[in-house]
């Protein structure tokens, strides 16, 4: 009898020792869902706005997308007019001086902004000798065209209208300008000739 008894309480201190048995996936689903939060509805005066089911999005559903084509139709119009001018106002051969300066435009504007852009326009276009009159013409007419393209509210005449314009508009004017001026890079050399320095 003796016997039985240790091997009895050996089971006991066994099962003392044993870790608590998991619960299974079953009973931990129901007991989360006994204990679920529960939610009370807004106050109808609440200071909180509320969606309303009838009333249209005013979010923007997507960005914008731009016709690529119209950035082409822009550069193209735009190198067209440069050739004309450079040929009528100095000569031909400016053409290829303009391509080149056509060619850094991305990097001038990038690196500049707008607004020195135009402040070396009028230095270019005031400027006595024809080796630098060219470079007016090219920012000139570029900033023209940035104009009507993008229907922005500034002088292309005027440098401080750019400077004054709201943060938000002159950046977002100012990253449209680097695309178009990429788009004047890429005509460039099919419309005013090979680079010359």
């Amino acid at each position: 009898m003796a016997k039985k008894k240790t091997s009895n309480n050996q089971k006991k201190s066994k099962k003392q020792n044993q870790k608590p048995k998991k619960p299974s996936n079953r009973e931990t689903n129901q007991k989360f869902q006994n204990n679920k939060p529960t939610t009370q509805p807004l106050p109808k005066n609440t200071s909180q706005a509320t969606a309303q089911p009838n009333q249209p999005n005013t979010q923007p559903s997507s960005p914008i997308k731009l016709d690529t084509r119209q950035f082409s139709l822009e550069a193209y119009e735009g190198l067209t007019e440069v050739k004309e001018r450079l040929t009528k106002e100095l000569s031909e051969d400016y053409c290829k001086r303009a391509s080149s300066l056509v060619q850094g435009l991305t990097a001038y504007i990038s690196t500049w902004g707008l607004h020195r852009l135009s402040g070396d326009m009028k230095k270019f276009l005031n400027g006595t000798g024809s080796d630098t009159k060219y470079k007016g013409i090219v920012y000139q007419v570029f900033l023209n065209r940035l104009k009507t393209f993008s229907n922005g509210n500034f002088d292309p005449n005027n440098e401080s209208t750019l400077i004054q314009l709201p943060l938000r508009e002159y950046t977002v004017l100012n990253r449209l300008s680097i695309q178009l001026a990429k788009e004047w890079s890429f005509w460039a050399v099919a419309v005013l000739g090979e680079a010359k320095e």
